[in-house]
């Protein structure tokens, strides 16, 4: 017999969508709007009505408590009626939502604003300013030579140190072919030191975190080495290709032009038909990603995320519900080579802190500009890493062209970024080439006497100019005033606050040639005649008292003016 299905009651809510009655707003509006801001800041946010109506009260529909809430907007002094604000601590990390609501009668009836909700995300302060030194372990001796090392890195201005995965090697001695997620590599072991190896890395920990060095952590998601306990134990949790001798599928990249494949890496299949497997896949990885992620969380760092773009989604979103809920102010960091639009979804969609970007793709003075406007035009959605390299990439050197464009390429990374950068080991001694990483290898002698070079006095001259003023740490506040010459990158970096004070920066970029530029200022900067000039790297001052300022510069040549 046909039963007819319960139909459900429609409730009348007392809140509905409004006519217009919020014509400006502080804050983006749509429906993919997001914005960024620290834990610890206070999120201002400003509206005003399309007029001024005696009884309009206006509220904050809000989770940012980790609950949905009403928060009174203030309404403004005498003669501005029409203008509501509200100010709100940021207590905790995380992605959140709000939406305007009013009332013209008292709260007898409210209605909606008529645009989506806006969300933000809260990112950990430990984020706020990152200068990282990329340490390559196989190079570098036992964890005792790292602790050591630490404290080179600290001196030249670094407060944070990128490991490479120190798991233990399989066959290929790549650290991203992993034998074991959980042991440490035998060789990284102290002489004559009997404690076990965590206990010995743990110290390694300890001292950074009392040198306030953040930690970041590599983890490889994609792949293991092919004779792994996990290839070996756990085969079904491998993906298959029958044309491999042992089956196991193996993992690779695209170029851009072909496809290249690992032969030491298996592809770990996340998406296998039978749940109960999934399952462990999911749950293991889980616990290799929270294992790690301690280490990183305890000195206020980061993890990073290997090859994000080849990652399983759905895994991937499993993964980062975990850690947001063990490790809230962990720094999530994440190599993400992608479109756009794919870009931007997986950064709002699970609330990644920070994006590798790969200045090295731009080698000449138009792609860096264009490279640097593009990275402050995403500040209020998207954080980018900005270093002069990576333990992938070529040493400046090999990408530049000569040793000498280490410090005006990184005068370019730290103080025309948005306040993230750092460069790879060695680079401080002029490092010709780049570290090959794979390998159990003896210790490298790194100093002034490897190369005949010696750029730590300069990278720490560098670090203080950044470290002493907060408009090197945020973003949306250059302006170009190099009328695109082909080879000198000049910029003036201003205060949010008062745009008539900060840094006039110039670097040659070519590294054969000196090049003459002209700065004219009444197009440009009007309010800097008659202003003296302080060249930071020189210690010399100038006064401007004529309209156009001319510099030549030399091969490599920098100059940073303090206005």
């Amino acid at each position: 017999m046909l039963t007819r299905k319960e139909i459900p009651e429609l409730k009348i809510k007392k809140i509905r969508k409004g006519a217009r009655c919020i014509k400006e707003r502080s804050f983006p509006v749509g429906n993919q709007a997001f914005f960024r801001v620290y834990k610890g800041d206070t999120l201002k946010l400003t509206v005003v009505a399309e007029e001024m109506i005696n009884d309009l009260q206006v509220l904050l529909h809000t989770d940012i408590s980790g609950q949905w809430e009403d928060i009174s907007f203030s309404e403004g002094s005498e003669g501005k009626k029409s203008e509501f604000s509200i100010d709100i601590p940021l207590k905790n990390c995380g992605l959140y939502r709000f939406k305007v609501k009013y009332s013209f009668n008292f709260g007898s009836t409210w209605y909606w604003d008529n645009v989506p909700y806006t969300s933000f995300y809260v990112d950990p302060p430990s984020m706020k300013d990152i200068k990282m030194y990329t340490l390559i372990p196989s190079v570098s001796g036992t964890i005792k030579d790292w602790i050591q090392l630490l404290h080179h890195i600290k001196d030249m201005g670094f407060n944070a140190v990128h490991l490479l995965p120190v798991t233990e090697l399989d066959a290929s001695e790549s650290p991203y072919s992993a034998q074991d997620l959980f042991n440490i590599d035998f060789s990284y072991k102290n002489a004559n030191d009997s404690r076990d190896l965590h206990d010995q890395f743990e110290e390694f920990v300890e001292e950074a975190k009392k040198l306030e060095i953040k930690l970041c952590i590599d983890l490889v998601l994609n792949h293991i080495g092919i004779t792994s306990r996990v290839a070996r134990f756990c085969s079904d949790w491998i993906a298959t290709d029958s044309n491999e001798k042992d089956t196991h599928k193996r993992a690779g990249c695209w170029d851009g032009l072909k496809w290249i494949k690992w032969e030491d890496l298996a592809l770990i299949k996340y998406d296998h038909a039978d749940k109960n497997i999934r399952h462990e896949v999911w749950y293991y990885m889980k616990k290799y990603a929270i294992f790690w992620g301690n280490y990183a969380n305890y000195t206020g760092g980061m993890i990073r995320l290997d090859n994000l773009h080849s990652t399983n989604v759905p895994f991937f979103h499993y993964l980062m519900e975990a850690i947001r809920r063990e490790y809230p102010d962990l720094i999530v960091f994440a190599e993400l080579f992608t479109d756009p639009i794919t870009t931007e979804k997986m950064v709002f969609e699970n609330g990644l802190n920070l994006l590798l970007a790969t200045p090295w793709f731009s080698g000449y003075a138009q792609q860096m500009r264009d490279f640097i406007k593009f990275i402050h035009n995403n500040y209020s959605k998207i954080r980018y890493m900005f270093p002069i390299n990576s333990h992938d990439s070529g040493s400046p050197t090999q990408e530049y062209g000569h040793v000498q464009a280490t410090i005006p390429r990184y005068v370019v990374c730290a103080l025309m970024g948005t306040g993230y950068t750092g460069m790879s080991q060695g680079v401080e001694y002029g490092l010709p080439k780049k570290i090959n990483f794979i390998g159990r290898q003896k210790k490298w002698e790194m100093s002034a006497n490897s190369w005949g070079i010696d750029f730590t006095q300069s990278l720490k001259k560098i670090h203080q100019i950044f470290d002493q003023n907060e408009l090197f740490k945020t973003g949306g506040n250059i302006k170009f005033i190099d009328e695109n010459h082909p080879a000198v990158l000049a910029l003036y970096r201003y205060r949010h606050d008062n745009p008539q004070k900060g840094f006039i920066i110039l670097a040659n970029v070519d590294t054969t040639s000196e090049h003459a530029i002209t700065i004219d200022f009444k197009i440009h900067l009007p309010f800097i005649y008659d202003r003296e000039l302080w060249e930071k790297l020189s210690g010399k001052r100038v006064f401007i008292n004529e309209s156009l300022l001319k510099v030549n510069l030399a091969p490599c040549g920098t100059l940073i003016f303090e206005v």
